[in-house]
């Protein structure tokens, strides 16, 4: 029996093959969807993006990114989103001081933090496209204002399911 090698059942290693365990990776993609859709059924019902939910999607991009990319990719795509809703916090302050009234939202910003560091292409591009279904909608059911995330999560999940992200 040349190639073939015969072991006994008590020296097999222990082959769990037949049990699926989901990636960490995604497992928290998944985690942070769920954590998303949340806040978009909150958002649509009470207007409102909980700071603990909030938090709590920081979090999940954060590892998810630090475990797919490593240490250096985090930080780096946490100090962009970090720039990217600091600048958007500076426009909604002067917005409000200006026009008398609020614009974009601070719950639209925060979680614009969580998709701008988990997939910042996609987060930016989905924004935007958001934005524009927002527009389209307030202009259909003429109503000054609605809420973002219920437009907002969708489009990011289509983006990161068909694959939409450069980095």
């Amino acid at each position: 029996m040349t190639g073939h090698s015969f072991t006994s059942p008590m020296t097999m290693p222990n082959d769990r093959s037949f049990i699926y365990v989901p990636n960490e990776r995604l497992v928290l993609m998944g985690g942070l969807v769920l954590l998303l859709a949340i806040a978009a059924v909150i958002d649509a019902r009470w207007r409102r993006f909980p700071n603990w939910l909030a938090v709590t999607c920081a979090i999940v991009a954060v590892l998810a990114i630090w475990m797919e990319r490593g240490t250096e990719v985090a930080i780096a795509r946490v100090a962009m989103a970090f720039c990217a809703c600091s600048t958007l916090l500076l426009f909604e302050l002067l917005w409000r001081r200006y026009r008398g009234g609020p614009g974009l939202g601070l719950g639209d910003i925060k979680a614009f933090f969580a998709l701008a560091v988990y997939r910042p292409v996609a987060g930016v591009v989905s924004f935007g496209m958001s934005l524009v279904a927002l527009s389209v909608a307030c202009i259909m059911t003429k109503r000054s204002s609605l809420p973002l995330l219920p437009f907002l999560v969708p489009v990011f999940v289509i983006m990161c399911t068909v694959g939409v992200d450069l980095a």
